[in-house]
């Protein structure tokens, strides 16, 4: 279920093909997941601009089930703008995370809930 949702001014010419294998790969680690349950959106092209500044910049959400709190956190951070370096080129300061917890009754698959 864990979702990593980009949005970027960078063009999707820019984005690596293989960007999508590797973000898979290291949320997967990062988080304790199966692969098998990762889904990794990227939405290129957006008209936006961080700090007052033009340049390549994003705003990303990861979303996921019981993994984030202030010390997690803190751990996750500093990877992921790691990894949006290493693969995308973004500054730091060019980049933010929000990190979303929605909670087992507000997310759906199979045509249920996954409340217990």
């Amino acid at each position: 279920m864990p979702v990593l949702k980009i949005i970027t001014n960078l063009s999707r010419d820019k984005i690596p093909a293989d960007f999508f294998t590797k973000a898979t790969e290291f949320l997967a680690k990062l988080l304790e997941k199966d692969k098998k349950f990762i889904r990794v959106i990227v939405i290129p092209d957006a008209l936006m601009m961080t700090a007052g500044e033009e340049g390549p910049c994003l705003v990303s959400e990861m979303i996921a089930l019981d993994r984030f709190n202030k010390e997690a956190n803190k751990k996750y951070a500093p990877e992921i703008f790691a990894f949006y370096k290493e693969q995308l080129g973004i500054e730091y300061s060019k980049a933010n995370v929000v990190f979303t917890d929605p909670g087992r009754e507000n997310i759906g698959a199979n045509g249920t809930t996954l409340a217990t």
